[in-house]
C-alpha cells in the first residue's frame, strides 16, 4: 500500500492524549497541551522515518472535540503544525468525539456543515486538509472545493449507500446516485455491535 491514516480524532486513544479531559498523566505525555500532543506527533515522526519520504501518511485530527474538557482552537491549530513538521502529508477532519451530545453525522446534520471550520484551519498548514462529514452529493463536494475551504473531500457512508459515486460524478450523472440518509442504521450502528455494515437504502 502506497500510505496509512492516523486516527487522531474521534475521541481514540490519540485523541484522549491530547485532550485534558482524559490525559490526566503528570509525566512526558501528560500535563501542558505540548506534552499531550507529543504521542500523536511521535507517532507521526516515526512513521516518516520508518516508511521514508514518499509514504502517504494521513492525519485524522479532531477539528473540535464538542465535549468538556475538550481541546481549544489555539492548541487544535498548534498541533495541526505540529503534525506537520513531523512529516505529516496531509491533515483530515475529524469532527466531535462519539460521547458528544452534538450531532455531526445525523440526517438533522446540513450538508458539509462542518467544512467551515476546515476552511479556518487551512491557512495556517502548508499541506492539504480535507473536509468531512454530511458530504454525500458531488454538487456538495464541488461547492466546497470551489469555495475554497478544504484541498480535498472525503466521504465513507456514500460509498455504502452506491458503491459507483465516484464513476457517477465523474461522468455527470450525479442525479442517479442513490443517495445516503444519514440514518446510520445499518452502517455506524452495525459496527458499533460488531455486526457487519451494510446500508439501508443498499442492502
Amino acid at each position: 500500500y502506497d500510505g496509512v491514516e492516523v486516527m487522531g480524532s474521534e475521541g481514540y486513544l490519540i485523541n484522549e492524549f491530547t485532550a485534558a479531559r482524559t490525559n490526566q498523566r503528570n509525566d512526558a505525555w501528560g500535563g501542558d497541551a505540548t506534552k499531550r500532543m507529543r504521542f500523536a506527533v511521535e507517532i507521526v515522526r516515526r512513521i516518516r522515518e520508518a516508511c521514508g519520504p514518499d509514504f502517504i501518511i494521513i492525519y485524522r485530527l479532531s477539528l473540535v472535540d464538542l465535549v468538556e474538557g475538550g481541546n481549544q482552537w489555539q492548541d487544535i491549530l498548534t498541533q495541526a503544525q505540529a503534525i506537520e513538521a513531523a512529516g505529516a502529508t496531509i491533515i483530515n477532519s475529524g469532527i466531535g468525539w462519539h460521547e458528544a451530545r452534538i450531532p455531526t453525522i445525523a440526517t438533522s446534520v446540513p450538508r458539509a456543515a462542518f467544512a467551515g471550520v476546515t476552511a479556518k484551519l487551512k491557512p495556517h498548514l502548508r499541506i492539504p486538509v480535507v473536509a468531512t462529514n454530511r458530504i454525500n452529493m458531488p454538487e456538495v463536494a464541488e461547492r466546497i472545493l470551489a469555495d475554497g475551504a478544504a484541498d480535498m473531500v472525503s466521504l465513507a457512508r456514500p460509498l455504502l449507500a452506491d458503491p459507483q459515486w465516484a464513476n457517477k460524478a465523474r461522468t455527470g450523472q450525479s442525479h442517479a446516485i442513490n443517495t445516503c440518509i444519514a440514518c446510520n442504521q445499518a452502517c455506524l450502528d452495525h459496527v458499533f455491535d460488531n455486526k457487519l455494515a451494510s446500508c439501508l437504502v443498499n442492502p
